[in-house]
């Protein structure tokens, strides 16, 4: 009679448990990876663009003041001021204080 007792059997296609939590850690680390790599080129979108702008406006300023000296001067300063005013705006409205 103990010959009779059925063997549970796993149905097609079903997986142990530790592979599922595997492939379920594997997947949210690709996806946190994802999210951050988004982030981050975001991010240098934002602070290129501040940078450009910067660079533009006081190299502009430099050189009408103080010609081709004043360009280069200007646009390294107004690149890292660009880049700067981004990180401030950016703090300023993820802690709403903005207005």
């Amino acid at each position: 009679m103990a010959r009779d007792i059925e063997k549970t059997e796993k149905p097609e296609g079903e997986q142990p448990v530790l592979t599922s939590i595997a492939r379920g850690a594997a997947a949210g680390v690709g996806v946190g990876t994802s999210l951050l790599l988004r982030g981050v080129r975001s991010w240098l979108r934002w602070l290129g663009a501040g940078a450009a702008g910067g660079a533009v406006v006081l190299g502009g300023a430099g050189f009408y003041y103080f010609g081709w000296d004043g360009l280069a001067l200007g646009a390294g300063a107004g690149a890292v001021l660009g880049a700067v005013l981004i990180i401030v705006l950016y703090v300023l409205a993820a802690t709403a204080d903005i207005f």
